[in-house]
C-alpha cells in the first residue's frame, strides 16, 4: 500500500483537520463505506467488512498521483469523511465521501476547498474535474458551491447495475477558482471515434 505520509496535514479555519490517510484510519472509515445510503451513488456496493474497505482504499491509493486525506472534526479522533485527488487519470479529478449523520452541514465543501487550494497553489494543477451521478443531488450542490461548471455528460454503468446512469462531468480551471476567467483554446476536430455512449453527440463535442 502507498501510505499518504508525504502529504501535508491541512486545516480549515472553521472545523476540520484533514490528515493524510493511513492504514490506522481504515477501521473508522469502514463506517462510511459500509452504509448503504452513503454508498448509494458509489461505483462499489457497501463494504461487508473492514478488510474490504482496506482493500478498496489500498487499491485507490496505489494509483500514480493519488492523494487521500481523512477528514476529522477538530478535537475529535473519529473520521467523518474522506477527500481525495484521484490517481491515474488524464485530467486530475477529485472525490469525497462524508459520514451520513454529518450530511447537510457543509463539511464536504469545506474540506474540498482546502484541498483545492493545496492542489492549485502548491501542486500546480491547472484544472480539476468532478464526475457526479445526476441523481446525487447532495453532491451536485457541493459542486455548485465550489464553483465547478458542467462540461458534459455520459452514460456509465457500474458492474452491479442493471441499467446505465447519467454521469455529469464538472470542471474548474485554476484561473476560475481564483476569480478570473480561463482563455480556452479553440478546439480543432479532425476525426471522431466514439468510445463512450453519450446522450447528445453535438453537446458532448462542444
Amino acid at each position: 500500500m502507498t501510505e499518504q505520509t508525504s502529504l501535508p496535514q491541512l486545516t480549515t479555519a472553521p472545523r476540520l483537520n484533514l490528515i493524510p490517510t493511513t492504514s490506522e484510519h481504515f477501521d473508522g472509515l469502514h463506517a462510511l463505506f459500509s452504509d448503504p445510503e452513503t454508498m448509494r451513488f458509489m461505483p462499489t456496493l457497501p463494504h461487508k467488512n473492514v478488510e474490504e474497505t482496506q482493500k478498496h482504499l489500498e487499491h485507490d491509493m496505489s494509483h500514480p498521483g493519488a492523494q487521500h486525506w481523512t477528514i476529522f472534526l477538530k478535537n475529535s479522533d473519529e473520521p467523518v469523511g474522506l477527500v481525495n485527488r484521484l490517481g491515474g487519470t488524464p485530467i486530475p479529478g477529485m472525490g469525497y465521501i462524508i459520514k451520513r449523520n454529518y450530511w447537510g452541514q457543509g463539511l464536504a465543501a469545506e474540506a474540498c476547498r482546502q484541498v483545492m487550494e493545496y492542489l492549485f497553489e502548491q501542486e500546480g494543477i491547472e484544472k480539476l474535474e468532478l464526475w457526479i451521478n445526476e441523481n446525487n443531488h447532495g453532491s451536485l450542490r457541493v459542486a455548485d458551491k465550489l464553483g465547478f461548471k458542467l462540461k458534459g455528460q455520459l452514460l456509465q454503468k457500474y458492474s452491479y447495475e442493471d441499467n446505465h446512469h447519467v454521469m455529469q462531468v464538472f470542471g474548474l480551471w485554476k484561473e476560475e477558482w481564483s476569480g478570473g476567467t480561463h482563455q480556452h483554446d479553440k478546439a480543432r476536430i479532425s476525426d471522431v471515434d466514439p468510445v463512450l455512449i453519450v446522450n447528445d453527440i453535438e453537446t458532448a463535442l462542444k
